[in-house]
């Protein structure tokens, strides 16, 4: 890679997929594809700024590779793009993104420019994003019924509701212009 573009590593087991997007982003980034968890891993280095993460992979999955670029401490924003439509597991996951296949070419270039532009923001801005991210995506994919009482969904939507009084106050937005 090593120009002053952008940094992109796509990871999915379907070869064409990865190269639809890497084709798609390729444009504006450096951009580089790596076929399954492990090849992932390998490639992920201190210029990779973004990695678009499949979830399920033969091998060593997304989840599994999250769990170690997290515990790894590396300074890199993940998008998972998967098919598998989440559950209220996920409120514990530590990507910054989480997108459902099919794709369209627009999708996968703005989820990028918002991963790229949020190391520009504070730490409490950027939880709020990703936080704001996995209750949509988890509301999308279940019913009230099944969101009713369960804890994980719970304490997203407290975490939530925490850190927007946070930066409202932060930000002096008065008590009824909220929301």
């Amino acid at each position: 890679m090593g120009s002053n573009r952008p940094s992109i590593l796509v990871v999915d087991d379907e070869e064409s997929l990865a190269k639809l997007y890497a084709t798609v982003l390729s444009k504006d980034y450096d951009v580089g594809t790596a076929h399954g968890g492990k090849e992932a891993l390998e490639k992920i280095d201190s210029e990779t700024e973004v990695v678009l993460l499949d979830r399920r992979m033969p091998g060593t999955n997304g989840d599994e590779v999250l769990a170690e670029i997290r515990e790894q401490d590396i300074d890199v924003r993940v998008g998972m793009i998967t098919a598998v439509h989440p559950d209220s597991s996920i409120a514990e996951m530590e990507f910054d993104d989480y997108l459902i296949k099919p794709l369209e070419s627009t999708e996968i270039q703005e989820a990028v420019e918002q991963l790229l532009a949020l190391p520009n923001y504070d730490e409490q801005a950027q939880e709020l994003f990703t936080i704001e991210k996995k209750k949509a995506v988890i509301e999308g994919g279940a019913s009230r019924q099944e969101l009713a009482g369960n804890e994980e969904y719970e304490h997203l939507v407290t975490r939530l509701e925490e850190l927007e009084d946070e930066v409202s106050e932060r930000i002096d937005i008065p008590e009824g212009d909220r929301n």
